[in-house]
C-alpha cells in the first residue's frame, strides 16, 4: 500500500480516462479488468475494483449493453467504469438508473467524458488543499440540474475517501505525517 502521502499527492493529480482514452478496439474482459483497475489504482488501496465475476454479474443482470462474442467495446468500459467508481457509495439499481439517465440526455461519449470530469474534478477538489495548514478549505461547486446527480455522487464518494483516511491516520492533522 502507498504511504499516506502518496496517497494524497495521487488523490490531487487524478486523472480520470476519457473516451478517447479507452481502448479504441474492442477487448477481452481481463484487458478491461486491468484496464479500470490500473485508472483506479489508489482511490481505494489494497483490492481490485473490478473482477471477471462482476462483469459476468453485470452482463447477466443487463446492466451493461449486450456483450458481442466475448469483447468489450469503449462503451463496455465506459459504462464499467462508471459503475466501478459510483458502486462504491450506491447501490448498482441507483448506478444503473442513473447511467440511463445520462443516456437519456446525451450520447455514449457525451454522458462518459462528463462523469470522467465531474468525478476527476470531485477527486481532486476535494484532495486539494489537504496539509494546506490547520483549516481545510472545501472549495464549493455549482450543481447544474441536468447533472444534479453525478455531481453530488461524485463529491460525496470524494469526500467519503478523505473521511476513510482521516479515520485511518487517527486525525485531520496526522494526514501526511
Amino acid at each position: 500500500m502507498k504511504d499516506i502521502k502518496d496517497r494524497i499527492n495521487l488523490f490531487k493529480n487524478f486523472k480520470c480516462p476519457r473516451w478517447d482514452d479507452l481502448p479504441d478496439k474492442p477487448v477481452f474482459g481481463k484487458n478491461v479488468i486491468v484496464f479500470i483497475n490500473s485508472s483506479l489504482e489508489g482511490l481505494i488501496p489494497e483490492r481490485d475494483y473490478l473482477t471477471q465475476n462482476m462483469i459476468q454479474n453485470y452482463s447477466k443482470w443487463n446492466i451493461i449493453p449486450k456483450i458481442e462474442g466475448r469483447k468489450y467495446g469503449r462503451n463496455h468500459i465506459a459504462y464499467l467504469m462508471v459503475i466501478t467508481v459510483f458502486k462504491e457509495l450506491i447501490n448498482i439499481a441507483d448506478v444503473h438508473s442513473g447511467v440511463k439517465l445520462m443516456l437519456s440526455q446525451y450520447s455514449d461519449k457525451e454522458a462518459y467524458n462528463l462523469f470522467a470530469e465531474i468525478f476527476e474534478k470531485a477527486i481532486r477538489r476535494t484532495f486539494s488543499h489537504v496539509k494546506d495548514g490547520k483549516v481545510y478549505t472545501f472549495e464549493g461547486f455549482e450543481i447544474d440540474t441536468h447533472v444534479a446527480g453525478l455531481k453530488i455522487v461524485s463529491n460525496s464518494l470524494a469526500l467519503r475517501l478523505l473521511g476513510q483516511m482521516v479515520l485511518e491516520q487517527g486525525g485531520f492533522d496526522f494526514l501526511g505525517e
